[in-house]
């Protein structure tokens, strides 16, 4: 059977990449190439379509693969030329098929952000240098932070009471207006995500940031099921924000809710430009920072540089990374939220 698959990611991009598995003379009779190069080689050629009709040119190669030869195609990226290739290659009988992909190269596909597909493919180009137990992982110790959101996309959750400054924090972070901001209680019932980049250069971090709805005792319905949202929400993120007024004392749900809190959640203590009524260092503990989220737009910023601070330094570019849990247990390297 004569098949074909796309090994670059899907959509829109400068280059893709394709494999043809079927003998050298089909591939060439396929795109009406004027040569194949030898195993191994890569040749600049042109592709033809089914009616002779040239559509792209691309570097084509043959490679050893499984006992048996396959073809390499680097092709222009754009949706013309996968359209084009595609139609040339069914209509003469090819199947295309989807790529068995190990789980550190789907890793790598899959990666948003520098960090990463630098993790990623750190992992592929290491992979056999993995034992269990291996003294040069002591060297990994110091940045059990990385590992632990290197392998996924961490999630930092801006919670607090109602009219708070949740939503004002959120649209700073993002810098424009996502969500809507008003003084009446429960206006954010459904939480609203968006991608957010941490940091910059060959280690900044792609993340989910949330703003949830308000913590307070309601009885309405809505509010309840928005609360226990929050709450399943505060499990699964890597960090929460914590955003209270300083001219309103929380109610008993929101001093519930900041009691779980980890030791590395940041919080917020918004509006003490406008004096302050309660303490919350006195009250609920924890080291709190002021702030006025209107008056004060890098206030975000300073809150992604102490979410980078606390992941230290990034990881050895020498070694393979634990990124799983199982594999940071292993190597006592489990970081924790605290």
């Amino acid at each position: 059977m004569k098949l074909f698959q796309l090994w670059s990611a899907p959509g829109q991009a400068a280059l893709s990449i394709w494999r043809l598995h079927a003998t050298p003379q089909q591939v060439q009779a396929a795109l009406g190439l004027a040569q194949l190069p030898a195993c191994d080689c890569m040749r600049l050629q042109w592709l033809h379509d089914g009616a002779g009709v040239r559509f792209d040119q691309g570097l084509v190669g043959m490679f050893a693969d499984r006992g048996g030869e396959v073809a390499e195609l680097h092709l222009h990226g754009g949706h013309g030329v996968a359209a084009a290739l595609r139609k040339t290659l069914t209509g003469k009988g090819w199947s295309e098929q989807a790529p068995t992909l190990a789980a550190d190269e789907q890793a790598l596909l899959d990666a948003r952000s520098p960090a990463q597909a630098r993790a990623a493919a750190q992992r592929l180009r290491y992979a056999g240098a993995y034992s269990d137990p291996d003294p040069d992982h002591a060297r990994l110790r110091a940045s059990r932070g990385w590992l632990e959101i290197l392998g996924r996309r961490p999630r930092i959750l801006i919670a607090g009471p109602p009219n708070a400054g949740k939503s004002t924090l959120f649209n700073a972070w993002l810098q424009q207006q996502r969500v809507t901001v008003s003084a009446d209680p429960g206006t954010t019932r459904d939480s609203v995500e968006a991608p957010v980049r941490l940091g910059r250069g060959d280690w900044a971090l792609d993340a989910v940031l949330v703003d949830s709805a308000g913590l307070w005792a309601s009885g309405e319905a809505l509010d309840r099921a928005a609360m226990a949202t929050v709450e399943l929400q505060r499990q699964q993120a890597w960090r929460v924000v914590w955003v209270f007024d300083a001219a309103q004392p929380p109610d008993p749900v929101a001093r519930t809710a900041l009691a779980a809190a980890g030791d590395h959640d940041l919080r917020l203590l918004n509006r003490t430009d406008l004096g302050q009524a309660w303490s919350p260092e006195e009250e609920l503990g924890g080291s709190w920072r002021p702030c006025s989220l209107l008056q004060q737009p890098h206030t975000a910023a300073a809150l992604e540089k102490e979410l980078l601070e606390g992941l230290g330094p990034p990881p050895p570019t020498d070694l393979w990374l634990p990124l799983h849990e199982e594999e940071r247990r292993a190597f006592g390297l489990l970081a924790g939220r605290g």
